[in-house]
């Protein structure tokens, strides 16, 4: 088995889609909606990106 990288890659407002957010927000026990982080985005003082080695948006 392949060791996993645990190199995680932070961005300040770096980009995520509306999908990832709906994804994250979901998986933590959230009620998101398609949509929601692309209305409210423009709106919020900032945000973090955080990505693991193959790109993927961590929690």
């Amino acid at each position: 088995m392949p060791a996993l990288s645990t190199a995680i890659s932070y961005v300040w407002r770096g980009p995520i889609t509306d999908d990832e957010m709906v994804d994250l927000v979901r998986s933590h026990g959230g009620r998101a909606v398609a949509g929601w982080w692309n209305r409210i985005s423009r709106h919020s003082l900032g945000w973090v990106a955080a990505r693991d080695g193959e790109g993927l948006l961590s929690a």
